[in-house]
């Protein structure tokens, strides 16, 4: 019997341990993890709410042109108790439990005759912890005049749950009175919000309000992170059910999911906008063409040399000779910059460029057709210097704005241009077959209407 409650003891304390040391890791793991989402959150609400890549032209107001600053009618001291009546919330209590109350009947008679938010505003603190919001949730309650505040405004201009994700991004400009910081009203009016259409705010929010859900969306959010969320999710299973079944568990490593900015936020902008504006240097990779290769070929393409050498020329002209190791293997676009300047070229198999020659490469999954087309239509647009020689640089192109609508939409716009290159080129199906058919038709009902049979 000794033995086994030695034993007993033993395993009792074993298991202790081991529960603590798993309970500490478990801990340490889901800690960094909240810290990674909100940190994730945070950068993603930023990038919705600010509008600095102009990724949607947006109107910019103040608030004091979407409403005015409203609050409660003031409360004195001898009108409140410890217990009992309706919650009135002072600037210390704001957010948290009530300690203090005020009478029903002078909640009724102040909420009908003063300024009272209505269920769904947006409440400030302008002093204490400046900044700190709650969503009015409409029930029975007084607030601190000055202290707490809201903005009385028109909802078809801007959703109160908007209001509450942009209070968030910390816009405000707080005065310095000497011994307290406060935020006060002009400061409010004065504080300019973006104010996109009512449909894109509401997109927003929804983003904001599903934020996780958002995220493992295949259709809108970030496809990378159900792999990782799987791969985590199996680490911990594998850890609980490991010390279940032997007492012990195996040390692992878990990959935490790193936002891939390029490609997973422009998909969920373009979710949230639609067409999103973005500069061509956020989504290419662009490079010089450099020397002709040593191991270069004039005019002879062969089996070993069959990766052309392009300059800036025209189409078939653009080739310089042919090389045995391609320097650009994946499709790419060709910019011409000297010669005929922004002469643009789709590049879909491998390539050696040289000098006077940019080349795009895509750094996020998009339709290289559609932005080839988009090339196409600004190559007369750039400004070059007439000092010197006249050349395009590629700072002149990085900082060029492309309309980038959704992959299903890009698409769409790829068919229907390649559609009427066709039919503007080819010789049986184009123009050119078309012309051919008109005068045929033209020449039947010339000989029909003159030959009077």
């Amino acid at each position: 019997m000794k033995i086994l409650d030695k034993f007993t003891e033993y395993v009792t304390e074993l298991t202790a341990e081991l529960t603590a040391e798993l309970t500490a890791e478990l801990t340490a793991e889901l800690t960094a993890e909240l810290t990674f989402r909100k940190k994730q959150y945070f950068f993603y609400r930023d990038k919705l709410l600010s509008f600095e890549d102009e990724v949607y032209q947006v109107e910019w107001k103040t608030l004091g042109d979407i409403g005015k600053v409203s609050m409660c009618k003031r409360i004195l001291k001898h009108q409140t108790s410890e217990n009992g009546g309706v919650p009135f919330y002072k600037i210390g209590t704001f957010g948290k439990a009530a300690n203090s109350y005020i009478s029903e009947e002078l909640f009724e008679e102040y909420r009908n005759k003063y300024s009272y938010p209505n269920e769904g505003d947006i409440l400030i603190s302008a002093s204490g912890t400046i900044g700190r919001t709650v969503i009015f949730d409409g029930k029975p309650s007084y607030f601190q005049d000055s202290n707490i505040v809201w903005l009385e405004h028109d909802g078809s201009q801007v959703l109160n749950k908007y209001l509450f994700y942009f209070y968030q991004t910390n816009p405000w400009r707080v005065a310095d009175g000497g011994t307290i910081n406060r935020l006060y009203n002009d400061s409010i009016l004065k504080t300019k919000i973006p104010v996109p259409p009512l449909a894109i705010q509401e997109r927003i929010v929804y983003v904001l309000d599903h934020f996780d859900t958002v995220c493992h969306d295949l259709n809108i959010g970030l496809p990378k992170e159900i792999e990782l969320r799987q791969k985590q999710y199996e680490f911990f299973r594998d850890k609980l059910l490991t010390f279940a079944a032997e007492g012990v568990y195996t040390d692992s490593t878990v990959q935490y999911s790193t936002v891939q900015y390029s490609n997973w936020v422009i998909t969920l902008l373009q979710w949230v906008f639609g067409t999103i504006r973005v500069e061509l240097g956020a989504v290419f990779n662009i490079v010089a063409g450099g020397d002709v290769p040593k191991n270069a070929m004039s005019d002879i393409k062969t089996e070993e040399y069959r990766f052309p050498i392009l300059s800036n020329g025209i189409e078939d002209k653009a080739i310089y000779g042919w090389t045995n190791k391609p320097k650009i293997s994946d499709p790419s676009l060709t910019i011409s910059a000297r010669g005929t300047i922004g002469w643009a070229s789709y590049q879909e198999n491998p390539f050696y460029p040289i000098v006077r020659l940019l080349v795009l490469t895509p750094r996020i999954e998009f339709n290289l057709k559609y932005a080839y087309y988009f090339m196409k239509s600004i190559e007369n647009k750039y400004d070059i210097p007439q000092s010197g020689i006249p050349q395009l640089t590629k700072p002149m192109i990085k900082n060029k704005i492309l309309p980038l609508p959704p992959l299903s939409d890009q698409a769409r716009i790829v068919y229907i241009l390649d559609r009427f290159n066709t039919l503007t080129s080819s010789l049986t199906q184009g123009l050119p077959r078309e012309i051919e058919l008109r005068e045929k038709q033209y020449a039947y009902f010339r000989d029909k209407l003159l030959t009077f049979v």
